[in-house]
């Protein structure tokens, strides 16, 4: 008995921990209750995007709101190595919404990129970081003008109110 109520523990832990990564379009409330407070926020102009940087189980994720909904999450290991195929994978999957990831890179990119089959959302991978965006993020041009929020959020520069719009 005691070893059937062990390996129902282990089980249940192991599923929690796959399920763990917040996902898009999920609110500020339900990102936090995964990673917990986030250790830097940037408030942009106008206000309805927020960046917020959380220090989750040996990673820095961004997290960029937009009216309160998850649409961009930025997810690179806090001792800057390469993040894992099983690290990529688990990801995609927690932000697919129970849909498929396609491919979309050509071979010969140094970047490799996805997208939803029913094109919502899509996801670019450098060696060291993994960024999955809406396609309403993108739509509305937030996603070309991030790097001054980015690099707020990583402490590159100090944060300015309307850094990076």
């Amino acid at each position: 008995m005691k070893a059937l109520i062990t390996t129902i523990t282990a089980g249940c832990i192991l599923l929690s921990q796959h399920h763990s990564w917040a996902r898009l379009g999920e609110s500020r409330d339900e990102v936090e209750a995964r990673y917990g407070s986030p250790v830097r926020t940037i408030q942009s102009a106008p206000d309805r995007v927020t960046g917020r940087l959380y220090d989750f189980n040996g990673f820095l994720i961004t997290v960029m709101f937009l009216d309160g909904k998850s649409q961009l999450e930025e997810y690179a290991k806090k001792d800057k190595t390469k993040l894992t195929e099983d690290d990529v994978e688990k990801l995609l999957q927690a932000n697919s919404g129970g849909r498929t990831w396609q491919r979309t890179d050509k071979p010969t990119s140094d970047v490799r990129t996805w997208q939803l089959i029913n094109g919502d959302a899509g996801a670019s991978l450098e060696p060291t970081k993994l960024s999955v965006a809406t396609h309403e993020y993108a739509k509305i041009g937030l996603v070309q003008n991030l790097s001054g929020i980015l690099d707020a959020l990583s402490g590159k520069k100090p944060a300015k109110p309307n850094d990076g719009f």
